[in-house]
């Protein structure tokens, strides 16, 4: 009986600490596309603003893909196609604006 209350134990241990560094990879991507927008958008301008958004934006969206179910996610994807809509401007910018909303929609 003691093994058997042991071996739950583990158990429930090992499956507490898995789904807390999830957890904690999550809130580290997060954190790492809050940064690299907030670098782009506040220290980087012009051609090299928008080609860094660009990446920005791949990440983002790799990010959003793992973590599907966040809302987390979700926002900083719209945010960061936002702004790069915003730093291109015209009818190209219509593309990144649309895949915003489309995030945003998914709230």
């Amino acid at each position: 009986m003691k093994k058997l209350m042991y071996l739950l134990l583990t158990s429930i241990f090992l499956i507490a600490l898995s789904s807390n560094s999830y957890s904690s990879e999550f809130d580290d991507d997060l954190l790492k596309i809050q940064q690299e927008w907030a670098h782009i958008n506040y220290q980087v301008t012009g051609d090299k603003q928008k080609k860094a958004l660009l990446l920005l934006i791949e990440n983002a969206q790799s990010f959003q893909a793992t973590y599907k179910n966040k809302a987390e996610a979700l926002i900083s994807t719209g945010i960061v196609n936002s702004t790069y809509a915003g730093t291109r401007g015209g009818m190209g910018a219509l593309k990144y604006a649309k895949a915003a909303k489309k995030f945003f929609k998914q709230l």
